[in-house]
């Protein structure tokens, strides 16, 4: 299974799967006869595959922080069983 993003001149946003790889081929064919310059076609990497910059981010929510992690959690429980 391939990701196809598009770039149109309307304020849309749609998304569509092709389960029929016929007709995925006549889309990229009729899609492909429309396009003047190939130089415009770009490979775009899904957004998940950015693990390393994902990872600072989740990690960047507890760094600096006076309390420890194990702290934190017993914060969080007793919040969650109304003891606090």
């Amino acid at each position: 299974m391939g990701v196809l993003t598009i770039k149109i001149p309307q304020e849309i946003n749609k998304s569509y799967q092709v389960e029929d790889s016929v007709f995925g081929a006549q889309i990229l064919n009729e899609l492909e006869s429309h396009i003047s310059d190939q130089g415009d076609v770009h490979i775009v990497l899904p957004r998940r595959a950015d693990y390393k910059n994902a990872l600072k981010e989740v990690v960047g929510i507890w760094a600096e922080r006076p309390e420890t992690a194990d702290e934190i959690a017993i914060k969080i429980r007793r919040r969650n069983n109304g003891v606090e």
